[in-house]
């Protein structure tokens, strides 16, 4: 049996507020619903402007809507800091003393 694995939770604060596909289209400015039908099925991805105009509608943050998204976001920049912090740690990284301490001082600081 396949899965479609969703990205995104459009649909589920769509039928929460009790709006239709068609609803949300007129909202976002589309003359059809085709377009908010393919965001729910993560079939395409809606621009920036239009995942914070869901973020309006639903009064739910676009981190909450889009939270599998969000979730590999984080794990992916956790992970590429982690490695950003070894290369400056290392010496690896060219830049001047300030410049390593003020990036370490930035790492340091996300974790307080």
């Amino acid at each position: 049996m396949t899965y479609h694995v969703t990205q995104n939770h459009i649909r589920k604060h769509r039928k929460r507020t009790g709006l239709s596909q068609g609803d949300i289209a007129t909202l976002l400015g589309y003359r059809s619903h085709w377009q908010v039908s393919r965001h729910e099925r993560s079939d395409a991805m809606p621009p920036l402007l239009t995942a914070l105009a869901y973020q309006v509608i639903f009064q739910v943050p676009v981190s909450v809507i889009f939270a599998p998204m969000h979730g590999t976001a984080l794990k992916t920049i956790e992970r590429n800091l982690a490695d950003f912090e070894r290369a400056l740690n290392s010496g690896g990284a060219r830049l001047s003393p300030r410049s390593i301490a003020q990036k370490l001082k930035w790492l340091k600081d996300r974790h307080a």
